[in-house]
């Protein structure tokens, strides 16, 4: 906000955010919104804001705002700076500047274990579970997540493996344990969207293939 911004004032920004949701807030079975997913460091002070007008605006919709696993490749992605050691203490202070700035009062992340090699799980899956919840914690809010519900290849060769009864309920209790209130699943049926050099979603991943047969984890 000011001179040189895209918005002169905080009150010009809510009132394009409300000129936003005009579009489709009254429409039979309105629940909320659903924010940019995963986004970085560069974002999350925007981010923030967004959910903030968004919530003055409509403070009864529901706001998905879902953050990305904690890989221990990804610490740029949160702490482009350099300013941490280790992408734990980068990733907390991230998920701390979102909820200073926004005031919200749940969270989502997907955090997805079972990937390629076929056995044991992601590292940093616990400990980003328990970041998680020890911020909501901290700022009252609930903690979601997203499970892994997908089979992928990625220039064919194995992604996310394919996952099943065990793996889920692992997922579950894990969530439930630490404090998890709201779970999503990502995807419920087989993602439709594909490409054969990037990324390919494979029948028999998620709940419900292609031609609409339930699998094993239905």
């Amino acid at each position: 906000f000011g001179d040189n911004a895209v918005f002169a004032s905080e009150i010009e920004f809510e009132a394009f955010i409300a000129e936003c949701l005009a579009v489709y807030k009254e429409m039979p079975g309105f629940y909320g919104v659903i924010l940019v997913d995963e986004p970085d460091y560069e974002q999350i002070e925007s981010y923030a804001l967004v959910y903030k007008a968004i919530k003055k605006v409509l403070p009864d919709a529901y706001i998905h705002c879902n953050m990305a696993a904690m890989g221990q490749d990804l610490i740029r992605k949160f702490d482009p700076s350099g300013a941490y050691d280790n992408v734990a203490d980068a990733y907390r202070a991230m998920m701390r500047l979102f909820f200073e700035k926004s005031g919200a009062k749940e969270i989502s992340f997907d955090s997805y274990p079972f990937k390629e090699r076929g056995e044991g799980i992601k590292t940093n899956y616990y400990s980003n579970i328990k970041i998680m919840a020890e911020v909501c914690r901290e700022y009252g809010a609930e903690l979601h997540t997203v499970a892994q519900t997908c089979w992928t290849l990625r220039n064919n060769s194995v992604f996310y493996r394919k996952v099943g009864k065990s793996e889920i309920y692992s997922q579950l209790n894990s969530y439930i344990g630490f404090g998890v209130t709201d779970i999503c699943y990502f995807t419920y049926f087989t993602k439709q969207d594909n490409t054969t050099s990037t990324e390919l979603f494979m029948d028999d991943g998620s709940f419900i293939n292609r031609d609409g047969e339930k699998t094993e984890i239905y």
